[in-house]
């Protein structure tokens, strides 16, 4: 990778996705269908040679017997794929085969990514007009502080009026402050939002004492402060910050 991701739980500077391709029989050969997913054992414990296996032992097999006749009907069976086999977590491996599915089933039945909304009981996914509504996020990374100004103002010149910042990392206070500096109009105007997320890297004195900094730069929720272990301490962290 270009530029190194890293948060606290993680950090990566390479990437190792798996593509699944599925092709369809007679008379429908001509389409293909591509699903792609990346296993972060952090999040599910997953691997990419596990998520290769699973996909070659357990998801494989099942589509041997895959059969439709309506865009409506592959999504169906694409929702009983497992998610669990043998107690474990498999939900970067399914994701790579719902997607090829869904893709495959797209190009067969020339349907959209929108009527997967419609399917899914999501009435305004995919309505006319919708990419004029729908909010996406910024967000606030990088070490070189020029840089990172840059790329704030990039985003709010493109339209985005939502910003992410990941703490409980090196140097995050500096990227906070250059996000306070560039942001800091249009957050104190309500034009623009300021979130962060520790991704459970602190403790409840270590949020406790980071949250004036980042109430003073405007940010208004802390994502995921804490460690799993101490979800009781959430309630007394949201009394005392006042952060949502």
């Amino acid at each position: 990778m270009r530029v190194r991701f890293e948060h606290a739980a993680a950090a990566r500077d390479t990437a190792d996705p798996i593509v699944v391709c599925l092709e369809a029989e007679p008379p429908f050969d001509r389409h293909q269908g591509y699903g792609e997913t990346l296993a972060r054992p952090y999040v599910t414990g997953e691997t990419a040679d596990t998520v290769a296996a699973d996909i070659r032992e357990h998801l494989a097999p099942l589509l041997l017997d895959f059969r439709c006749s309506s865009f409506a009907e592959a999504l169906e069976w694409a929702d009983q794929l497992p998610t669990y086999v043998d107690g474990r977590l498999i939900n970067a491996a399914r994701a790579a085969v719902e997607l090829a599915i869904i893709d495959l089933a797209g190009k067969t039945f020339q349907r959209s990514a929108a009527d997967v909304g419609g399917w899914l009981d999501l009435p305004d996914f995919g309505r006319p007009g919708v990419l004029r509504t729908a909010r996406y996020s910024g967000v606030v990374t990088g070490r070189n502080p020029r840089r990172l100004a840059w790329l704030l103002r990039a985003q709010r010149w493109y339209g985005l009026r939502d910003f992410k910042i990941k703490v409980a990392t090196e140097g995050w206070e500096a990227r906070l402050d250059v996000a306070a500096r560039v942001l800091g109009g249009v957050l104190r105007r309500g034009r623009a939002t300021l979130r962060a997320d520790a991704n459970a890297g602190w403790t409840l004195s270590e949020a406790i004492a980071a949250a004036p900094r980042l109430k003073r730069a405007g940010v208004t929720a802390l994502e995921q402060p804490l460690r799993r272990a101490q979800d009781d301490d959430l309630a007394q962290l949201a009394q005392v910050t006042a952060l949502d």
